[in-house]
């Protein structure tokens, strides 16, 4: 049996309770998006007892907010950080934020393809006879 090769996943993280606002997650790994999960925790709860993580924690706990996956998103640059991901798996990691989606009226499932049929480039003649060859 060969091992899985890397790849590049890309998933959504939504907040539950501000709607339309998503972390769009995207991993060079060999896990899952369930395993990317459970890889980061690992990760970033060790990362949480170095200088910087310590550090990083510390400055959200101050304000009372819980450090999460978009908190994470603005230490991706840390040597430190990035190392535990690798051991974890995780080759690259990026986050990035959507927010607000929800109020723009466009839905996933809408049409991005409003007429499929190919446009003409000379419109018919009222006389309904076709137009002339160029």
């Amino acid at each position: 049996m060969t091992a899985a090769r890397a790849r590049t996943i890309t998933f959504g993280v939504p907040r539950p309770w501000e709607p339309g606002t998503t972390a769009v997650v995207t991993a060079s790994t060999r896990l899952s998006a369930h395993g990317v999960r459970g890889a980061v925790l690992e990760a970033a709860t060790t990362w949480s007892r170095t200088q910087t993580g310590r550090a990083a924690i510390r400055e959200h706990r101050r304000h009372g907010w819980a450090f999460n996956i978009g908190d994470l998103a603005g230490h991706l640059r840390d040597h430190a950080l990035r190392r535990l991901l690798c051991e974890q798996g995780i080759r690259r990691l990026s986050i990035r934020t959507v927010e607000g989606t929800d109020r723009l009226g466009w839905e996933f499932d809408d049409p991005v393809v409003l007429d499929p049929s190919p446009r003409r480039s000379t419109p018919r003649r009222a006389t309904g006879t076709a137009p002339r060859a160029r």
